[in-house]
């Protein structure tokens, strides 16, 4: 318990000195670390308690940090198997169905399974950080795909895509404490 108290001492000085990088994921942010509690924020803390196995599981199959996964899930889906985009990325991790594809998952319906979603997230992801060799150019890859990173040198000058990736890398640093005191006491 004594870990979770400094974790959650942590996320506190955190959260006051990045709440201007964490755009419209504020409010998330609060939810995660009990400063709201709103009937969504209670469905977005029991879907995080829900995913929170497999996605460590798929994070540590890929070779990656699981509170990187756990924070591009919560910023693609806020932990919503069953999420939909506008450009129609499915899943917690918002697959898109050509990528999906091209990863051997032909259905489109699978990407809304947990287990097929995380795993194909996580691949892609791993995928984009041999590639690119850097954080912020691999989450900015995931999100406006490889082929922009490499036309532009960098980050796209998408303000999607740059917001993007300060929130996941935002969420990220706010979760991995918490990942790693529930490590620690596993």
């Amino acid at each position: 318990m004594n870990h979770l108290r400094k974790a959650s001492l942590a996320i506190s000085l955190l959260l006051v000195s990045w709440s201007s990088q964490a755009g419209g994921n504020f409010e998330l942010a609060q939810c995660l670390t009990g400063q709201v509690r709103s009937t969504s924020c209670d469905q977005t803390i029991k879907r995080y308690w829900q995913h929170q196995p497999t996605v460590v599981a798929a994070a540590r199959a890929e070779g990656i940090e699981p509170a990187l996964l756990m924070a591009v899930t919560a910023i693609e889906s806020r932990f919503n198997h069953e999420a939909t985009s506008p450009k129609g990325a499915r899943g917690l991790t918002q697959v898109m169905p050509m990528t999906g594809a091209a990863m051997g998952v032909n259905d489109d319906r699978w990407l809304y399974y947990p287990e097929t979603n995380l795993r194909l997230g996580a691949r892609y992801l791993a995928t984009q950080w041999r590639q690119f060799r850097n954080w912020e150019l691999a989450l900015a890859a995931y999100n406006a795909g490889p082929g922009a990173v490499q036309r532009y040198g960098g980050i796209p000058p998408y303000a999607e895509t740059q917001a993007y990736v300060r929130e996941v890398l935002w969420m990220y640093r706010l979760m991995r404490p918490y990942m790693m005191a529930s490590a620690s006491t596993h």
